[in-house]
């Protein structure tokens, strides 16, 4: 119950008062070569489908501002912000000898790169999530290619399996940044680019036929239940899968903490 308490804390609504191995190692007992490759593939991969993406939207409508006005590209982009960053922040503290919860010592509070990190973990996995349950529910008609299975499902795959596997925590009350990410796009971006007379790939007056300000009254009670009510169920979602990996590497011993013997193969 305490523990529960703590989560609605005023100073939970911030990104300090964290270890600082969390942001580069595995929640699990596992070997770190392990965890640096998952780092390595899926920062790789979602670099390269992101070029990917806006090449297809240059070779097929030849118009590639447009890519910037679809809400999943906003997401896959800070998708791969995020992986890029975690990535970097694992290789730096391996090259200066951090493999182990021990050789981060007693420091107990996140830098500024492990803040940016856990801002984009926490954005953009919630957002992955959003976008693949509202896709495949109102907008989804035809898969007609591989590229929406990547940016509507994969980017699901990733976010819930990172929350398992890596030991980046996340806290209840960061909900509210990925209300405001999502209410951003779904209600001011796409309302000033109506105004302005923007158009989708097809020519019509919207991006999404979910997000049209033609019909206003929809489109508000749209933005508003994805927004605030979407996004902070899908975000209790990803704080009750950490809080579940927590509970259940406690519970079997298999915290982020590498055994000795492991970690010695490894730098002998």
């Amino acid at each position: 119950m305490g523990c529960c308490k703590e989560e609605f804390q005023l100073r939970k609504f911030g990104f300090g008062d964290e270890k600082s191995y969390k942001f580069s190692l595995s929640g699990w007992r596992c070997s770190h070569r392990v965890f640096i490759g998952w780092r390595v593939f899926w920062a790789l991969w979602h670099i390269g489908w992101l070029i990917r993406s806006f090449q297809y939207q240059v070779a097929t409508y030849e118009n590639g501002s447009k890519w910037f006005i679809f809400f999943t590209n906003w997401s896959y982009l800070a998708l791969t912000f995020q992986s890029v960053i975690a990535l970097i922040l694992v290789i730096y503290n391996t090259r200066n000898g951090r493999k182990t919860e021990e050789d981060f010592g007693e420091e107990s509070n996140t830098n500024w790169s492990e803040k940016m990190l856990w801002f984009f973990t926490t954005i953009s996995f919630d957002a992955a999530i959003v976008v693949t349950a509202v896709y495949w529910t109102f907008v989804f008609k035809e898969l007609k290619k591989a590229l929406s299975v990547i940016t509507h499902a994969v980017t699901t795959f990733y976010a819930l399996s990172d929350i398992m596997i890596s030991a980046t925590p996340i806290r209840f009350l960061h909900f509210i940044y990925s209300s405001i990410f999502i209410f951003s796009y779904y209600f001011l971006f796409s309302l000033f680019y109506h105004l302005a007379g923007g158009t989708n790939n097809e020519g019509e007056p919207y991006v999404y036929e979910t997000v049209d300000w033609s019909k206003m009254g929809t489109t508000i009670i749209t933005a508003i239940v994805v927004s605030f009510a979407g996004a902070p169920l899908v975000h209790l979602i990803n704080f009750g899968i950490y809080k579940l990996r927590v509970c259940k590497s406690h519970c079997c011993g298999c915290g982020s903490q590498p055994n000795k013997g492991e970690e010695d193969t490894e730098r002998a």
